[in-house]
């Protein structure tokens, strides 16, 4: 009861149906959404610099490595992760800003 779960909620980290099903599994007071958003974020697909590697932002805004082999991070800011969570898996508004603000802030108070 007291670990407290943080999601990438950029449906590239975790796949979406798997993210629904993990969030239903924590308590709600325990979840916590954050980013690893790169400089690119917000930038559109393209190819960008990130300190001494060339990434690759696609289409459908995930980052990956130049030879496409792993993710490198997020090019999805917090507001589009606040969106996906609200038009792609249903979640309230209430509910989005206790993960991404609320639970983040008492979390960095303890």
């Amino acid at each position: 009861d007291r670990l407290m779960v943080s999601f990438i909620a950029d449906g590239h980290h975790v796949p979406l149906v798997a993210l629904g099903n993990y969030l239903k599994c924590v308590p709600p007071e325990n979840v916590v959404i954050v980013t690893d958003a790169i400089s690119a974020a917000g930038l559109g697909p393209g190819r960008y610099q990130l300190a001494d590697q060339i990434v690759e932002v696609d289409e459908m805004g995930a980052t990956w490595s130049a030879d496409r082999t792993h993710l490198a991070g997020s090019a999805s800011t917090m507001p589009v992760m606040r969106a996906v969570l609200a038009d792609q898996l249903g979640i309230e508004p209430a509910t989005i800003d206790r993960w991404t603000s609320e639970n983040p802030k008492r979390l960095l108070q303890q």
